[in-house]
């Protein structure tokens, strides 16, 4: 079961990295395509990155709450 817990431990960290990488990428490309002029369904698709790299973060916050949950017991 220890390899078990080391497994979720990594893949939160994972998840979290990948979605403050996603994050910033998206807020650039999306700074860089209002400032460029760029209309439609361009915008549409940066903040579709950003909601995915926000839920990216929240799922490893949730993996890491229930690690130190299961943890405690």
């Amino acid at each position: 079961m220890k390899c078990y817990k080391e497994v979720k431990n990594i893949i939160s960290r994972i998840l979290f990295l990948f979605g403050l990488l996603f994050l910033t990428a998206s807020l650039i490309f999306l700074i860089m395509s209002l400032f460029g002029g760029f209309d439609g369904i361009i915008n549409i698709v940066w903040l579709f990155g950003i909601l995915n790299s926000l839920i990216a973060i929240g799922v490893s916050d949730i993996i890491n709450k229930i690690n130190k949950q299961n943890a405690k017991e």
